[in-house]
């Protein structure tokens, strides 16, 4: 199972931020989606990666951020 999942815990250290932080952005509905089963919680990789390309930005693009 965890083969197709982070725990907040690597998601954390991929991304340099402490699990903290994680939880605050699932507590305001901020970050990736997240799947939580119990006092569980994982981030499917897919969701992780579509969250990470909505945050691409392109520099060529600079001032024009919604």
């Amino acid at each position: 199972m965890t083969d197709h999942f982070y725990t907040p815990k690597d998601l954390a250290k991929r991304w340099g931020m402490s699990t903290r932080t994680l939880d605050r952005w699932r507590r305001i509905g901020q970050g990736p989606r997240y799947l939580k089963i119990g006092w569980l919680v994982f981030y499917r990789k897919t969701d992780v990666a579509e969250y990470e390309e909505q945050q691409t930005r392109d520099p060529e693009q600079l001032g024009t951020d919604t």
